[in-house]
């Protein structure tokens, strides 16, 4: 009897014990290459965000955007305090663009890319970051993100123009449901045009 018990509570203690190791292996695992605190991942999200500030502020490459952008989400709360630079608890920088008039989402992702791609690699050159980017779209979420080796990385997202009865000025639309505001429409979210601060990306020197 009792050697059944200790068989039993040997191996409920194993169990335990795999799942701690586990655990701790797992979260080791994002330390080291997704936690925005780790220094290394926050270091090279910073890179990305004075990059991607630089594309949209300065460089030819970014000149096709310069006039329909903004800083925004964290990144844009951080400009407004006249920050230099973004709060250790940030994961990502977060830019936006409004779309041309009848843009296809899936046009505006590839002109991007090409633009982003052209200026990434003159940046590492110049050693604004430290190695070369890739770049992830979703689809779904009208968002492109340029990720970097270590685990940082920046957000671009898209905005439809869309007229509207009530707003005459208009409204921009993402479909992303993640800080849906229930303005207009529903089953995204959507900001009157005229919310919009234009030419609020300044050359960053982080």
């Amino acid at each position: 009897m009792w050697g059944g018990r200790r068989t039993k509570l040997k191996s409920a203690a194993i169990g335990v014990l795999c799942g701690c190791l586990g655990g701790a292996l797992a979260l080791e695992g994002y330390w080291n290459r997704m936690c925005p605190t780790n220094p290394r991942v926050f270091e090279e999200t910073k890179q990305i965000l004075a990059a991607n500030a630089n594309f949209l502020a300065v460089s030819p490459e970014g000149a096709a955007y310069r006039e329909r952008c903004w800083s925004s989400d964290g990144t844009g709360l951080f400009v407004g305090r006249n920050d230099p630079g973004i709060g250790v608890w940030e994961q990502d920088s977060d830019f936006s663009v409004v779309m041309v008039e009848g843009e296809k989402v899936s046009d505006a992702f590839s002109d991007m890319k090409v633009a982003l791609s052209k200026f990434y690699e003159r940046a590492v050159t110049e050693g604004l970051v430290d190695g070369p980017v890739k770049f992830r779209t979703h689809d779904d979420r009208w968002l492109m993100q340029v990720m970097g080796p270590k685990g940082g990385h920046g957000d671009f997202w898209f905005w439809e123009p869309r007229t509207h009865p009530k707003y005459p000025g208009g409204i921009v639309f993402n479909p992303d449901s993640d800080f849906a505001t229930n303005l207009v429409p529903e089953g995204g979210q959507g900001h009157l045009r005229k919310w919009c601060v234009y030419a609020t990306v300044q050359k960053s020197t982080i």
